[in-house]
């Protein structure tokens, strides 16, 4: 397998399938080959320093451009397999779905620089999303003077529901400095504006955030009911 090339989730699951693959094989007919459905991510990134006032011109020029550079990866893909390769232009990939000795084939294309899982899978928790993003090699690369990894003398504005929930949270305790309310409405609960606040902030042992070190400014602009115009938007980012 193309290793060096593929998200780590994505070789467990391919290895899991081959070993049930060879435990079948052992006592029965060999089985047809698992597909797996996964995103091979180019290497080229499409030119915008173009005029973008038309967002539907901009888009159709960005597609052009992603077809013409994953042209080679669709093809690997048709001869390798049955299948056809599903161009995802703002992502810079390709979809397909492939058995493992096919997305070895496709993976060592020059052109695919990294192959991720696309199967079906259940939110990450925070102890979990953590090390998908490699937060603790993260961490261990910046924390050298004069950076802080934790995020220690850093604010950040969450621009969302209210965050007022935070203020008493154990996780996120003493970490919302200010707070403002660009709805009108007054501060109100808002358990999403809480949930993104503890991604980024929250000190708990388990479920703990990427920079928890970090002091939290509450900015308000989506209602108790998740509501929200572009106006308190604009005012919440001034």
């Amino acid at each position: 397998m193309t290793t060096d090339k593929m998200e780590p989730r994505l070789i467990e699951r391919v290895e899991a399938s081959q070993r049930r693959e060879m435990a079948a094989a052992a006592v029965g007919p060999e089985p047809d080959r698992a597909r797996h459905p996964v995103i091979f991510v180019l290497d080229d990134r499409p030119d915008t320093s173009g005029d973008t006032t038309d967002r539907s011109a901009a888009m159709t020029d960005i597609a052009e451009q992603m077809r013409n550079v994953a042209s080679p990866v669709v093809t690997a893909i048709s001869a390798e397999s049955d299948q056809q390769g599903q161009l995802l232009p703002l992502a810079r990939s390709v979809r397909a779905e492939l058995t493992a000795s096919e997305i070895d084939a496709v993976a060592a294309r020059d052109e695919v620089t990294v192959v991720v899982s696309d199967h079906r899978d259940r939110v990450a928790l925070l102890n979990e999303s953590t090390k998908v993003i490699e937060l603790d090699e993260t961490v261990a690369d910046l924390a050298k003077p004069p950076f802080t990894a934790t995020g220690n003398q850093i604010t950040v504005a969450v621009v969302d529901s209210s965050a007022t929930v935070a203020e008493t949270d154990p996780a996120l305790f003493g970490r919302v400095k200010d707070a403002y309310d660009a709805t009108g409405g007054g501060l109100v609960g808002g358990s999403h504006g809480t949930h993104v606040a503890g991604i980024i902030a929250s000190n708990d042992p388990v479920y703990g955030g990427v920079a928890p070190g970090v002091q939290l400014i509450n900015v308000q602009v989506l209602d108790a009911g998740g509501f929200g115009q572009p106006s308190w938007v604009i005012d919440g980012l001034q």
